[in-house]
C-alpha cells in the first residue's frame, strides 16, 4: 500500500525548488568548512617519501565518521524525490569526495593518508543520510510531523548552523592551547534555543519526555563538539552530562504561551548574551597576550600572514560566526515581513557596525591586531547568514502551504497502525495570552 500512496503524496509534498536550493546552500557550506579543516595550512609540496598509514587511532575513526554525517544529512535534503530513495550515491559521494582529501594530504609534510579515514568518512556520510531520511519518511507518514519535530521554524537553521562553528571553535582553540569559554558560551547559546523550542513550540503540540530533550541536546553537542575535543574525552565526557543535567532540569513545569503566538524573538533575547560573549571571548582570547598598544592593518592580520592551521582555522572560525550573526539578525526581523533585498541592506549595515566593533577589540590583542580585510570578509558572511534565513524561510512556507494536503492524504489511505503510531497533541493545559 505504501507503494500506492508515495506518489500522491511526493505531488503534495515540499516543493523540490525551496528544499533544494536550502539544501544546496547548507551542503556547500559545510562543504567548505569541511575542506578548509581536512586540508589547512595547504603547504603543498612533492614530499620525499609519501606518508601512507592503514589506519589511525579508533578516537580519530570516530572523529572522521561524526565530521562527514552533516554533509550526508544535507547531501540527501538537496535530493530529488526519486534520488531520495537511494543511499548509494550519498556513499559514493563521500567516499570519492574522502578519497581526493586523502590523496591531496599526501603533499602536506604535516598530514597522511589513510584508507581507513576514507571509509570513515564515507559511513559518517551514510549515517547522516539515514537519519534525514528517517525525518522524511516520517514527515510524509504524517503532516504533524512537521510541527512536532520544528521543522516549520527557521530558529532551528541556528541549532544546524552552530555545528560548524562547535567544530572550528574546539579545533582553534586546540591549536592555540586557549581556554573553553567560546565553546561553554556556544553550547549554552544553544542550549537556551532548544529550551525555548521545548517549552513553547514542541509541548504544545506533541508529548516529548525530558530524557527525548536530553538526548537530542547532548547528541547535537557530540557531534558539533566532538571533532574538535577528540583529544580532550574527558572534558568532553564533562560537558555533555552537564548539559544534559541542564536540559532536564529546564524542561520542567514552565509557564507556555500561546502556540500561535511567535516567540522567537523572547528565546533570541534569551540567548543573545550567550553568544555575546562567545564573540567577546573570541575577539580578546589569548587574554595574556593582550596589551595598550592598538594596531591595524588593511590585508589580514598578523596570525594569518603566516599560514598555519591555527591562522586559518581562527580566521574561518570568525567568518562562520558572523554567518550566524547574520541569520540571529534576519530571524529576529522575521515578523516584519521584509522582502531579502532590503532586509539584506539593513543587516549588512549591521553586520559592519558588529563586525567594526569585533576588530576594534582585537586591535588590542598582539596576536592578531584590527583588519579592515576581514571586516569585509565578516560583514559579507553576515549577508550569506542572511540569505540562509530567507532560504530557510521560503522552505518553511512551503512545507506550511502542503502540510494539510500531505496529512489529508495520507490519513485517507494509510494503515491503522500508522495512524495509530503519529505523534498526538499533548493534553497539556497552555496559558494562553494575547497575541502580539
Amino acid at each position: 500500500m505504501r507503494a500506492v500512496i508515495r506518489p500522491s503524496v511526493d505531488r503534495l509534498a515540499i516543493p523540490r525548488g525551496t528544499r533544494r536550493r536550502l539544501g544546496l546552500a547548507l551542503l556547500g557550506y559545510m562543504l567548505i568548512v569541511t575542506l578548509i579543516i581536512t586540508l589547512s595550512p595547504f603547504d603543498f609540496a612533492v614530499p620525499s617519501h609519501f606518508r601512507v598509514i592503514p589506519y589511525g587511532s579508533p578516537i580519530d575513526g570516530i572523529a572522521n565518521v561524526v565530521l562527514f554525517v552533516p554533509l550526508g544529512f544535507f547531501f540527501r535534503a538537496r535530493s530529488l524525490p526519486k534520488e531520495r530513495e537511494r543511499q548509494w550515491p550519498v556513499f559514493a559521494f563521500a567516499l570519492g569526495l574522502s578519497s581526493v582529501i586523502e590523496l591531496t594530504q599526501l603533499f602536506e609534510e604535516t598530514r597522511y593518508c589513510s584508507p581507513a579515514d576514507a571509509l570513515a568518512n564515507a559511513s559518517g556520510a551514510w549515517i547522516g543520510a539515514h537519519l534525514q531520511r528517517l525525518l522524511a519518511r516520517r514527515l510524509t507518514v504524517d503532516a504533524r510531523f512537521v510541527g512536532a519535530h520544528a521543522l516549520d521554524l527557521p530558529l532551528t537553521g541556528l541549532v544546524y548552523l552552530l555545528v560548524p562553528l562547535l567544530w572550528l571553535d574546539g579545533l582553534s582553540t586546540e591549536q592555540f592551547g586557549g581556554h573553553f569559554g567560546g565553546t561553554v558560551s556556544l553550547a549554552g547559546f544553544g542550549v537556551a534555543i532548544l529550551v525555548s523550542m521545548y517549552h513553547h513550540h514542541l509541548r504544545p503540540r506533541v508529548e516529548i519526555a525530558r530524557w527525548q530533550l536530553c538526548a537530542i541536546g547532548c547528541l547535537w553537542f557530540v557531534v558539533g563538539a566532538f571533532p574538535g575535543l577528540v583529544h580532550r574525552p574527558a572534558l568532553l565526557v564533562v560537558t555533555t552530562a552537564g548539559l544534559g543535567c541542564l536540559l532536564f532540569l529546564a524542561g520542567g513545569e514552565h509557564e507556555m504561551l500561546d502556540p500561535e503566538r511567535r516567540f522567537e524573538g523572547r528565546a533570541l533575547r534569551h540567548a543573545l548574551p550567550l553568544f555575546a560573549a562567545y564573540l567577546l571571548a573570541r575577539a580578546l582570547a589569548p587574554t595574556n597576550l593582550l596589551r595598550w598598544g592598538w594596531s591595524m592593518t588593511m590585508g589580514v592580520d598578523a596570525s594569518v600572514q603566516h599560514l598555519t592551521q591555527a591562522s586559518i582555522l581562527g580566521l574561518l572560525e570568525n567568518v562562520s560566526a558572523f554567518t550566524l550573526l547574520g541569520y540571529i539578525v534576519a530571524e529576529w526581523r522575521g515578523r516584519r515581513e521584509v522582502v531579502p533585498r532590503d532586509d539584506r541592506q539593513h543587516i549588512l549595515g549591521v553586520g559592519a557596525v558588529g563586525a567594526l566593533a569585533f576588530e576594534f577589540l582585537r586591535g588590542w590583542n598582539g596576536a592578531y591586531g584590527a583588519s579592515l580585510l576581514q571586516v569585509v570578509a565578516e560583514t559579507a558572511a553576515c549577508g550569506f547568514g542572511c540569505a540562509l534565513y530567507h532560504l530557510q524561510r521560503d522552505h518553511v512556507r512551503a512545507v506550511l502551504s502542503g502540510a494539510d494536503a500531505i496529512h489529508g492524504a495520507v490519513e485517507a489511505a494509510s494503515p491503522k497502525w500508522i495512524r495509530w503510531a503519529s505523534p498526538r497533541p499533548s493534553p497539556r493545559k497552555v496559558t494562553t495570552y494575547s497575541r502580539s
